[in-house]
């Protein structure tokens, strides 16, 4: 559907929200490559945060 959407309206800036269950990283790379910007809710293994220091301990 946002194939065919970007084919009748190629020139506009499309900006589509949907829910959590198109925070499919597959889905989302297809939709970048049509040059759409889609709005969901964060998947549950965001990182929205630095990423951890390196764990040193041993055993």
């Amino acid at each position: 559907m946002l194939k065919l959407l970007r084919r009748w309206v190629p020139n506009r800036q499309l900006i589509v929200a949907g829910d959590n269950s198109y925070a499919a990283l597959d889905f989302l790379r297809q939709v970048q490559e049509l040059d759409i910007t889609f709005v969901t809710r964060l998947r549950l293994d965001a990182n929205l945060f630095a990423p951890p220091p390196p764990y040193n301990k041993r055993g």
